[in-house]
């Protein structure tokens, strides 16, 4: 066990909870998939970057209307822009 699987409650610095939203890439599978999930159950509104369209309807429907899939490839300028006009 150590210092974060031994909290009761979610780590949240200050800073979070005022803002209250996220961007999170990767989040068509794996680690990025379950913190999207994890911070949309916690309140957050979740910018959850994918891939494909597919991935994103998939997100669409099992997320709440918090959780927003967004096309976000970090290898490419243009979806980097797009994303970034849309979270600011």
């Amino acid at each position: 066990m150590n210092a974060y699987t031994a909290r009761k409650k979610p780590f949240l610095t200050n800073k979070m909870k005022k803002k209250r939203s996220i961007l999170i890439t990767g989040a068509s599978s794996g680690i990025g998939k379950a913190c999207a999930f994890y911070l949309d159950n916690l309140g957050f509104k979740v910018f959850a970057g994918v891939r494909t369209d597919e991935d994103k309807e998939t997100l669409k429907r099992e997320g709440s209307e918090r959780l927003q899939p967004v096309i976000l490839d970090v290898t490419k300028e243009d979806t980097i822009a797009e994303t970034f006009q849309m979270v600011s």
